[in-house]
């Protein structure tokens, strides 16, 4: 996580108890993407984020890894269920809309796992165990992303379960889920050593 000349200080405030232990802070933060020759704003960020003044703190610098490791784990999970997506159009017969259906399935998994994150991030605390908590978001992204993979595979139809291709090419809606699995598996090994539904509720 980059440090900021405000984040430095929200750090250093919460180390020398100039601000509580369990002091929540809001981080804003606005940005512009630049299209050619910088004459044209090409897209705006502007995000906010609640989080424990303690992820700042350089004396828990586990908490700021665990964070930003979240992130990581959320994008190795949308990769997953972008691929499957891609799957799912090859074996239902489509050439042209095959990486349509990955964008798609991207944007949406990143909308859901951003409204996931925020309230894990909310929730994080001081004392956290960052071992515990990080297993507890992969399970929770394993949650959204098996769900999002159920209704991807539901919604390919009876030509992907049949599938295309021959051999080391061949493709079908029980090849490319068996695929996602193992690519949840690789990315985020934690979420299977919770219970299973423990995040569900």
């Amino acid at each position: 996580m980059g440090a900021s000349l405000i984040a430095r200080w929200i750090g250093h405030a919460h180390a020398t108890g100039l601000l509580e232990r369990d002091r929540k802070v809001h981080y804003h933060a606005v940005g512009l993407a630049y299209g050619t020759q910088e004459a044209v704003v090409t897209d705006l960020v502007d995000d906010r984020l609640t989080m424990a003044a303690a992820v700042f703190d350089a004396a828990r610098p586990e908490l700021a890894t665990t964070v930003a490791d979240a992130v990581a784990d959320a994008d190795k999970a949308v990769r997953a269920l972008a691929a499957l997506a891609r799957d799912l159009a090859r074996a239902a017969g489509g050439r042209d809309g095959v990486e349509g259906a990955g964008t798609a399935a991207a944007s949406a998994g990143y909308a859901a796992l951003g409204a996931r994150y925020r309230t894990w991030l909310a929730l994080l605390d001081a004392d956290a165990d960052t071992d515990a908590t990080r297993a507890a978001w992969q399970a929770a992204v394993w949650a959204e992303v098996r769900d999002a993979a159920a209704r991807l595979v539901r919604s390919a139809g009876e030509a992907a379960w049949k599938g295309r291709g021959t051999g080391a090419d061949r493709v079908n809606s029980a090849i490319a889920e068996n695929r996602f699995r193992r690519n949840v598996f690789k990315g985020l090994p934690r979420a299977f050593a919770t219970p299973i539904g423990a995040t569900d509720r």
